[in-house]
């Protein structure tokens, strides 16, 4: 009998549609996974005397399910890569090294350059981590120069402090469907070479879902849209390469920022959810999809606070558009000059919906929000992630 704990999970990105590629399979940090063959059949509607039925015959061939886990640094920078059809991460640039001639205006929400011009002046909509001196965090580039740099939300005022600048590696949401191969291999049947083994070709990411709650690991669930399900007695990789070991992120120790409306607010918990809206294409004479269709994107979600202020009901009343930014660091760093850094951040969102009731006696009034994202018309995208290796 096989055990879970011995399941181990692998995926190549494919050259061909629904081709499974050999060589190196990357193995998949999980918590659990449903992947599964979603297979169609009809009865037959012959009338026969004897009153039974005169054939059974396929009717749809497919797969897919969902892959779950916790977050850790750069365990699913290529899953989230895919998941939003990005076509590859940027690098990080770093726009000043080491200057005493910055000049942070809270007032101006700017940073200015008062010697030279920037090493690389960054780009608009990106964003961007300073480390050092009071203004240290991370920002939204809202305009640039090669002198004076835009920031939201406004920085700290801080002049000769000796301050780096760095623009982030980033993706943001796209136009590129990759697809991979997914093969599960049940460790502890195998036996004389032979392995016993299920893969799914053809496989995309329709989707993902963030989750955090109080004092609980930071959650991922992959939804997964594959051609089909084939087993195998050999393993499809030549090599595989192992999992990280980075440590898991809890809400506890690990979240560094959460910003609404270029405001700190502490939250209760959270849920955010991308789709791509995809369709699997079916063909007169092809088993399985004979390709993968793409969507809209929509990012939907939840935020739960304590309620303190009328702030937010002020946004869902006035249907103001606002910014979101979650920040988790895996040194706990609050101003992220350390460890390794992971954001999430929507530049344009409508809270739709909300709620503040009083439960009962004894209790917090909590507020809890829904949100819906759009395509920011300043910044050009719906939902960036970036990141920061300390």
């Amino acid at each position: 009998m096989a055990d879970t704990n011995r399941v181990a999970l692998s995926y190549a990105k494919e050259t061909t549609y629904g081709t499974a590629p050999t060589g190196t399979y990357q193995r998949m940090r999980l918590t659990g996974e449903s992947l599964e063959p979603q297979n169609g059949a009809l009865m037959s509607d012959e009338l026969r005397s004897d009153r039974q039925v005169a054939d059974i015959v396929r009717s749809s061939l497919a797969a897919g399910g969902g892959i779950n886990g916790e977050v850790s640094y750069g365990t699913w920078d290529e899953m989230l890569r895919a998941a939003v059809m990005a076509a590859a991460w940027s690098s990080e640039v770093t726009v000043i090294a080491a200057s005493t001639a910055i000049t942070f205006s809270s007032g101006g929400a700017t940073a200015t350059l008062g010697l030279g011009s920037w090493t690389n002046t960054p780009t608009v909509g990106e964003l961007i981590l300073v480390e050092g001196g009071a203004a240290a965090g991370v920002y939204v580039v809202t305009s640039a120069s090669s002198t004076v740099i835009g920031l939201s939300p406004a920085p700290a005022a801080d002049t000769g402090s000796t301050v780096t600048i760095k623009q982030l590696a980033s993706i943001a949401n796209g136009t590129t469907l990759d697809t991979f191969t997914f093969e599960r291999e049940y460790t502890d049947l195998a036996s004389g070479g032979a392995e016993v083994v299920e893969y799914f070709p053809g496989s995309a990411l329709a989707g993902f879902t963030l989750s955090a709650d109080r004092e609980r690991m930071l959650q991922i669930a992959l939804e997964v849209m594959s051609k089909r399900a084939l087993s195998d007695i050999d393993l499809l990789g030549s090599s595989y390469t192992a999992v990280n070991t980075n440590g898991v992120l809890n809400t506890v120790e690990h979240l560094a920022v959460t910003r609404l409306a270029g405001v700190a607010r502490p939250l209760t918990a959270l849920s955010m959810r991308l789709a791509n809206n995809l369709r699997g294409r079916t063909e007169i004479g092809t088993l399985g999809y004979g390709s993968i269709g793409t969507g809209t994107v929509e990012v939907t979600g939840n935020l739960g606070f304590y309620f303190n202020d009328a702030a937010v009901w002020s946004a869902i009343e006035n249907f103001t558009e606002v910014d979101y930014l979650l920040g988790v660091n895996d040194a706990g760093a609050a101003n992220m000059a350390s460890g390794n850094t992971l954001l999430v951040y929507m530049p344009a969102i409508k809270l739709s919906k909300g709620r503040r009731v009083a439960g009962g006696k004894n209790q917090d009034v909590i507020g809890e929000v829904e949100f819906m994202a759009k395509r920011s018309a300043a910044y050009g995208y719906t939902f960036k992630i970036a990141r920061a290796a300390r």
